[in-house]
């Protein structure tokens, strides 16, 4: 398989450059009329399947369908077709073909059948890769699935086929679970089995989650701090479903279980949900409190985090002695990483705090380095305006 897949290739590259067009021909006509010429010349169907809306599937238009190498594949080897997935025909051929991303991109046999399928923007050779993969009889994405509902469970191709139900971004979680949760215990200590754990189980009431917390130790020998963090993240998450329903015993009881855990990721993971919890609750002096305890406790040092924070205490708190605080975050984040974002919060904190002469100082340093990431800088100008009035 591997001779002819390569053998592919050369026939891809070998195309004559010679082509007339540098850029993907897409077909105009309905669904039924695309069907009959894919027939008509025994061709499989490339489609787009894209929303207007969708900043990736825009890039992709201009950046990889007008790339020569890629229009002289498609345009040779396939019928292509670019269909808006939220008018007209194409919002039954999105539900037919599980479309829950953009842009997702099908290939199809001539008959209109799913033969490989992806999500998200690809780059030129990638987007090759992909193409070339879709006269995989062994491995593309249809003869994955056929071969799971067949009945394979071997570890191996367990792990191959959710890494391809992620990238067509349709939901693996419940495959993942049902497998894991079929396995005897010695199975689960495999590689790939605790590949699919670590990536994809999320139920804390699920056995696979139950047996990794009862068998703890073995798993930790095998996997380490990973086994850690992925106990975490499985309470991080809960935790954050129950704040964003406003579920006051769920968010107490799985904080407790949290905190019993006595991880060093499971204290730094309790006090930033504690932060979170008080912005949903809108308690801003409890909120102000935790973070300041949070940052300080653990040194947080991520730049992204400290503006955002920040950022949070410039539109929320009041409290003079806490804005300072605010102000010795966006510094460092700028010097960190001295981005538009970053300085623009350093040049409002200050301005809530009244230093006129350093906030103008860092505004206009943000409407410079704006204009340079080619940002949207209006409200930093709304910003400087006020900075000016300041007495």
């Amino acid at each position: 398989m591997k001779k002819i897949i390569y053998s592919l290739a050369l026939i891809f590259v070998a195309i004559s450059i010679s082509a007339q067009n540098n850029t993907i021909k897409f077909e105009e006509g309905s669904w039924t009329e695309i069907i009959a010429k894919a027939q008509k010349e025994n061709k499989p169907i490339f489609l787009d399947a894209y929303a207007v809306w969708c900043g990736p599937c825009k890039w992709m238009a201009a950046n990889v369908f007008t790339n020569k190498e890629v229009a002289e594949i498609f345009n040779t080897k396939f019928i292509n077709v670019k269909m808006d997935m939220e008018k007209g025909e194409g919002v039954k051929l999105a539900q037919r073909f599980q479309v829950q991303a953009y842009p997702t991109l099908l290939i199809l046999n001539s008959g209109g059948k799913v033969l490989h399928r992806a999500c998200g923007a690809l780059k030129a050779e990638e987007f090759i890769k992909w193409a070339i993969e879709s006269f995989d009889t062994e491995n593309r994405f249809a003869a994955l699935q056929t071969k799971y509902e067949h009945g394979e469970r071997s570890s191996e191709f367990m792990l191959k086929y959710i890494e391809a139900l992620d990238k067509a971004c349709i939901n693996a979680e419940k495959v993942a679970e049902e497998y894991l949760n079929s396995l005897k215990e010695n199975a689960l200590y495999e590689k790939d089995n605790w590949s699919i754990f670590n990536s994809h189980i999320w139920n804390s009431e699920s056995p696979s989650f139950k047996l990794v917390a009862e068998k703890y130790s073995k798993f930790f020998d095998l996997y380490g701090d990973t086994v850690n963090e992925k106990i975490v993240n499985v309470y991080k998450r809960k935790i954050s479903t129950a704040i964003r329903k406003k579920d006051e015993e769920a968010y107490a009881n799985n904080m407790k279980i949290l905190k019993s855990l006595n991880f060093p990721q499971s204290e730094k993971a309790h006090a930033a949900l504690e932060c979170k919890y008080y912005y949903a609750k809108n308690d801003w002096i409890n909120y102000a409190s935790k973070s300041v305890t949070y940052i300080e406790d653990f040194q947080i040092e991520n730049p992204n985090e400290l503006n955002s924070i920040a950022w949070n205490f410039y539109e929320k708190v009041n409290d003079k002695k806490m804005l300072e605080k605010a102000a010795e975050w966006s510094k460092k984040a700028v010097e960190l990483e001295s981005n538009y974002a970053n300085i623009d919060t350093h040049a409002a904190v200050l301005y809530k705090l009244g230093n006129k002469k350093e906030a103008q100082k860092y505004a206009e340093l943000a409407l410079k380095k704006a204009k340079e990431e080619g940002q949207d800088a209006s409200e930093t100008e709304e910003l400087l305006k006020k900075i000016k009035a300041l007495k």
